[in-house]
């Protein structure tokens, strides 16, 4: 459970700073090799200090990249979550209670058959639908 907007859920904590944490050391990692590298007319002082000086944007950028990305995959989630009870449980549902519906009809047939045998004094060896479909399933 949340305390305030900017807190992050229990669950999330773990996930959350992973990806702060790889997302701060690549960019702190970036800044540096561009400082270094391609800012050559500067002096070590000033190299170092404009690190230092990234870093905290960088530090903004992943903890707001960090925000975003990780609030989208919880609402990916809670909507995928919602389209599963609104679309797919309900579909479900209804496929199993067809399913007993036809199963229901066969057995009724096979019982009208076995009563229509003994009232006519018949021999009825006729297996039920359930002994039939395992014995078939098992073959």
């Amino acid at each position: 459970m949340r305390e305030s907007i900017w807190s992050i859920s229990p669950r999330w904590k773990t996930a959350y700073f992973l990806l702060f944490s790889i997302q701060s050391l690549a960019g702190t990692g970036l800044l540096s090799w561009y400082e270094i590298t391609q800012r050559t007319e500067d002096g070590a002082i000033e190299t170092v200090l404009a690190i230092i000086s990234g870093m905290a944007e960088v530090g903004v950028a992943a903890a707001v990249a960090t925000v975003v990305t990780t609030e989208v995959i919880q609402n990916i989630m809670v909507t995928g979550e919602y389209l599963r009870q609104k679309l797919v449980k309900p579909l479900i549902e209804k496929q199993r209670a067809e399913g007993r519906a036809e199963e229901r009809e066969v057995w009724e047939a096979w019982n009208r058959r076995r009563l229509d045998a003994e009232s006519k004094g018949e021999p009825f060896d006729e297996a039920p639908p359930s002994l039939e479909q395992n014995s078939s399933n098992g073959s």
